[in-house]
């Protein structure tokens, strides 16, 4: 992570102004790849069920070749608490970011311990509280609950990915900000990286003769 790109900001500072987003809207985030690992039709089943609570919207932010189908799922259901916006330019990453009370990791069950999102880097880096869909037993499951960075919830059940939004809308999210933003710091800056690293090299060669 980039300290100088990706930091945390208030939500005054943040893009809803220029996403349309209210003051009073609860709003749920993902940004990133619309494709298909993601799973992101269960996302539009949980938005459905939060249709009679107008002050809930669910902000899509990104590009990829599920987008289209997307776009017409949610036309053809009528949800007006889905919106999608394209890709933002970097310097606005961090005020993106700051817009979302929530942020969503979706991976599918056969995705799950492939690699680490880059998404929740970002997300940490910013001190934000995400849901992450991950199978108990890989390494980004024992990342989060170890380190109590974000809600985990089972990849690919809606019930599972409703429930975990509902927790993150009635929980205090400071703690898991909080926890977030000091792994980013500790395990993911540039800075701190090399420094372990270097430190690690001087104990690895053989003192001088």
């Amino acid at each position: 992570m980039d300290p100088e790109r990706i930091y945390p900001l208030p939500v005054s500072a943040s893009l809803r102004p220029e996403l349309g987003l209210k003051p009073t809207n609860r709003v749920i985030l993902y940004a990133g790849n619309l494709g298909e690992k993601q799973g992101l039709e269960i996302l539009l089943e949980v938005a459905e069920r939060f249709h009679s609570r107008p002050e809930v919207v669910f902000v899509l932010v990104g590009a990829g070749g599920g987008r289209e189908k997307l776009e017409a799922k949610v036309q053809a259901a009528e949800l007006t608490n889905v919106r999608f916006f394209p890709l933002q330019p970097n310097e606005k990453l961090a005020a993106l970011l700051a817009s979302a009370d929530v942020h969503l990791v979706l991976q599918k069950k056969s995705a799950s311990d492939l690699v680490m999102p880059s998404k929740l880097t970002g997300i940490m880096a910013a001190g934000g509280c995400a849901i992450v869909t991950a199978l108990p037993g890989t390494s980004l499951y024992e990342l989060v609950e170890r380190y109590q960075t974000g809600i985990l919830a089972e990849p690919e059940s809606a019930e599972a990915l409703w429930a975990g939004i509902n927790r993150a809308l009635t929980s205090d999210l400071a703690p898991y900000r909080a926890n977030a933003l000091a792994y980013a710091k500790r395990y993911l800056q540039k800075e701190a990286i090399l420094t372990t690293f270097e430190q690690q090299l001087l104990a690895l060669t053989p003192p001088a003769v």
